[in-house]
């Protein structure tokens, strides 16, 4: 509610009936210690959403290395359950416990004041969520060049490109109506790369986190709970991975993006292309 100091409207907003179900849930499955200690951090989630292979595991993995975050060691799709199947429902309820299951797994450590939770997809459902979680909660879109998006490769599939342009296109149009959002920031993974502190600074000021210089030592300081596998993927903040669209091989899928519609409006939007120049009045005669 507009107008009311902050703990008022969080006040109210823990009276919201979904919300105490969602605590009731969590008083049942957890011991009590585990259950204050999660229940505190209910409302500051922060949500990590944008297109696959456009650097949402490096993100989750930065905001391991902060002593006040603790991070979901896995992609719970409780935001958006439906947005990897062939019925996309952007009115899908939200399934917050597979968040609480992760959790209350974990040996929270006391520093931690908040949750993150990365899924790609969480970019198309992310006005909903806030609302849902409340004032406390903040999503950050992370966009990359869409050329080397569609033309990266997973260690899932290494014989093919992961990303087809259409998704590149439908997921980076749904953050970039994000913009303007009080509690939505964007980061350009190009910049992550080039300037790993400026970024994270910026990002921590945006998310009410003092800035932390272990987040400098990722991937050695990377908190990745039940998931030692995963650690050792995770790989140093590099710029190498930038522009390798530029191979001979690839230009066939660069030009299958180039080619969809509103691809080049969003590039030219992120700093991808130049803008187009504006058209001058004709010399007079």
């Amino acid at each position: 509610m507009r107008g009311l100091p902050k703990r008022i409207d969080d006040a109210l907003h823990s009276l919201d009936r979904r919300y105490l179900r969602r605590r009731l849930w969590l008083w049942r499955a957890a011991d009590w210690k585990t259950f204050r200690r999660v229940d505190a951090m209910t409302n500051r989630g922060i949500l990590i959403g944008g297109c696959g292979r456009s650097g949402t595991t490096v993100l989750n993995g930065l905001l391991s290395c902060h002593p006040e975050v603790q991070v979901v060691d896995i992609e719970t799709s409780a935001f958006c359950q439906t947005a990897y199947r062939g019925d996309l429902d952007l009115e899908s309820e939200f399934k917050l416990e597979r968040v609480f299951r992760r959790l209350i797994r974990i040996d929270i450590p006391p520093t931690c004041s908040r949750w993150a939770e990365k899924t790609p997809k969480n970019v198309l459902f992310a006005a909903r969520a806030l609302d849902y979680l409340g004032p406390g909660a903040r999503f950050v879109h992370i966009v990359r060049d869409g050329r080397d998006v569609v033309t990266s490769r997973h260690r899932r599939a290494p014989d093919r490109y992961w990303v087809p342009p259409q998704r590149w296109v439908m997921d980076v149009e749904a953050g970039r109506a994000l913009e303007g959002h009080p509690r939505v920031t964007t980061v350009r993974y190009e910049d992550l790369m080039s300037d790993l502190e400026g970024q994270l600074r910026r990002l921590c000021g945006f998310l009410d986190l003092p800035f932390d210089n272990r987040m400098l030592g990722y991937p050695e300081t990377a908190r990745v709970p039940h998931s030692e596998g995963w650690v050792p993927r995770l790989r140093p903040i590099s710029t190498d991975s930038v522009g390798r669209w530029r191979a001979p091989e690839h230009q066939e899928a660069v030009e299958a993006l180039l080619s969809e519609p509103g691809a080049e409006s969003l590039m030219r939007h992120y700093g991808y292309l130049d803008p187009v120049p504006e058209a001058q009045d004709p010399a007079p005669s």
